[in-house]
């Protein structure tokens, strides 16, 4: 049957415990020293339930613990040493909350942290030095929240970034993740975007930047610039629904050789001008 709470004792005999999942029941809180006795936990799933709250320091007696999932919960905040006795830190997952910021200091004992996922939330800011500490950060996702900017002090090691449907009002600064791989920001409203800045990523492979629909956005580019860009980065998928291309801009791309698996464009100037059929299907 469906759980409501869990006894402080739960797991007080079970120190040789790895993993724990208590998921999809209806608890509302859990007690501070649940995890008191489980020093050799490395994963602790607790998603789906009502959790409002987690205690502050609920996981320091688990130095081993690898993987977090605390989504699709009633998480409002998060105290800033939720995760301080967690070196070992790899994986979080903090979906389908209602947490509306985060601390700026959240992660700052989690050098090992490579994925945090912020999807689903009411997010309206992140701290630029959220992951500062963080030097092994390879993914973020925060789709689907209520940022309206977006950067970060240091994401030497981010691979793969998602901000789709958030009311972004300037493009994310990209120029602290230099080794981005996957750059998804679909379904945004920005009037315009300057691509200059993603010329620079040379390991970039995907390029997701679709309006929301009915939306259309003006593309701006340095096409100088493409060339190199081609050639050192190898993008497989470019989609650019509702962007109004530079005339030349497809044709640039077909000239140096860039060749996509992906492609999706369309806004409602889009002609043989500027975008021939033989140029595009030469771009597949």
């Amino acid at each position: 049957g469906l759980l409501l709470s869990i006894d402080k004792d739960q797991f007080r005999y079970n120190t040789r415990l790895t993993a724990i999942t208590v998921a999809q029941h209806m608890i509302t809180h859990v007690p501070d020293t649940l995890f008191h006795h489980t020093p050799a936990l490395r994963s602790a799933l607790l998603f789906h339930n009502d959790l409002t709250h987690v205690p502050p320091n609920f996981f320091s007696k688990c130095p081993e613990l690898t993987t977090v999932r605390l989504d699709l919960n009633d998480l409002k905040a998060l105290h800033p040493n939720t995760f301080d006795g967690n070196p070992k830190l790899n994986s979080l997952s903090l979906q389908g909350n209602d947490l509306t910021t985060l601390p700026s200091d959240l992660f700052k004992n989690n050098t090992e942290l490579r994925q945090v996922h912020l999807d689903s939330n009411k997010l309206t800011s992140l701290p630029r030095t959220l992951v500062a500490e963080a030097t092994q950060l390879t993914e973020l996702t925060a789709s689907q929240n209520q940022l309206t900017a977006f950067s970060l002090t240091h994401a030497e090691a981010l691979r793969f970034l998602e901000l789709s449907a958030n009311p972004l009002q300037h493009m994310p600064d990209v120029s602290k993740m230099p080794t981005l791989l996957s750059l998804r920001i679909n379904d945004h409203t920005l009037p315009e975007i300057n691509i200059d800045p993603l010329l620079n990523l040379r390991f970039l492979q995907v390029v997701e930047l679709d309006a929301a629909h009915r939306h259309e956005w003006r593309l701006t580019a340095t096409i100088s610039q493409l060339h190199d860009w081609v050639y050192s980065a190898n993008i497989t998928t470019l989609h650019l629904v509702g962007a109004q291309l530079p005339l030349s801009f497809l044709h640039e791309l077909s000239t140096v050789g860039m060749r996509v698996t992906s492609l999706s464009l369309g806004w409602s100037g889009m002609d043989e001008a500027y975008a021939p059929s033989d140029v595009v299907c030469s771009l597949l």
